[in-house]
């Protein structure tokens, strides 16, 4: 009996068509898998010695947008309106993006100085960005100034500084009560994180911790308490275009915002019993104080680290000069030559004191 050539089709064609669903179905999974690795890469979370992050958030809160757009200046309290003379001329100083190193302030250095300066960036091999100014004269010293970079924990000192101008307005107490909850916790090996949830702690432990010992934990704990967009408006008010935390609690900043902070911070410690607290406690850090170690003299700062970038910001009592000094470096700080980075910061600390000198 002849058998009919079409039976033999049917079971054929059904596995290739099953073959056809396999490949669609886990093609497909194969091409989001890789588009998922490549957009996520950014906002994978790092932690190092204090627990610091990179630009982690919850899947809810994403590193999508690296640039927060500054808030519209609004109507603010007096007490977040300084305006130093050295902020005022600043339109006038050298175009950033040409890696102009920028002196202003009627200061001539000799050319040994910058030489030396020059060299050391050369030398350190990777972006890098700095701003000085002095707080007596206002002459400053500026490179790459008003380049982005990441900011990592030097964010708390600029929203710790909000906290504490909620308190002298009333608006919370040192002696306030706030509980550690899952919600703050970010690697939970810091101070805060280690001692448990549900623990309490006084406002003032919270920013003592934050500050001194750079607890992440402590810097959520003041998030979720004082919010985000009036901290923003506070920022925008001082004339920064960066350190927004509405988008990410670890946003993007220049050094010359950063110094515009810390000339707040600065004023702040002889206006209020709360500013002196909080300068004092910026004196107290216990971790990478990177500017105290490579010139030896008193600094109140507030550092910033992960596996993409290392940074210091404060106020430097130097030889001859007492200064605001924001150093923002892109790279790992523990992978790098540590030396050339100290290398950089004594030769803008040598300028500084000679300008202060002549």
């Amino acid at each position: 009996m002849k058998r009919n050539p079409a039976i033999w089709l049917i079971p054929i064609l059904a596995v290739f068509i099953v073959a056809a669903v396999l490949i669609a179905h886990f093609g497909g999974r194969l091409r989001n898998d890789h588009t998922d690795t490549e957009t996520d890469t950014g906002s994978v979370s790092v932690s190092d010695a204090d627990g610091d992050t990179s630009d982690a958030e919850s899947s809810a809160e994403t590193e999508t947008e690296t640039e927060t757009e500054p808030v519209s200046e609004t109507e603010t309290d007096s007490d977040t309106e300084t305006v130093t003379s050295w902020i005022d001329g600043l339109p006038d100083m050298p175009d950033y993006a040409d890696n102009t190193l920028g002196i202003k302030g009627g200061y001539t250095p000799d050319s040994s100085l910058t030489d030396v300066l020059t060299d050391a960036i050369a030398v350190f091999d990777r972006p890098v960005s700095f701003f000085a100014v002095d707080l007596e004269s206002g002459t400053s010293l500026s490179y790459n100034a008003n380049e982005k970079r990441g900011a990592a924990s030097m964010i708390k000192a600029a929203y710790v500084y909000y906290v504490c101008r909620q308190i002298d307005a009333g608006n919370a107490s040192l002696d306030e009560k706030l509980t550690y909850t899952a919600a703050d916790t970010v690697y939970g090996d810091n101070v805060i994180g280690k001692a448990g949830l549900g623990k309490e702690y006084t406002l003032y432990q919270v920013i003592y911790y934050t500050i001194v010992s750079s607890d992440n934990e402590g810097y959520y704990m003041l998030l979720r308490r004082f919010g985000r967009t009036d901290y923003d408006e506070m920022i925008s008010s001082l004339g920064c275009t960066s350190a927004f935390v509405s988008g990410t609690r670890w946003p993007d900043v220049t050094a010359l915002d950063m110094a515009k902070i810390w000339q707040e911070i600065y004023d702040y410690k002889d206006e209020t019993a709360t500013g002196k607290m909080l300068y004092d406690l910026f004196s107290e850090v216990e971790y990478m104080n990177f500017i105290e170690i490579a010139l030896g003299v008193p600094v109140a700062n507030k550092a910033g680290w992960n596996s993409k970038y290392f940074s210091d910001s404060g106020i430097v009592e130097s030889e001859s000069s007492t200064y605001i000094l924001v150093v923002l470096s892109e790279g790992s700080y523990f992978n790098s030559v540590k030396s050339q980075f100290y290398d950089i910061i004594r030769a803008v600390d040598a300028l500084m004191n000679d300008a202060a000198e002549k």
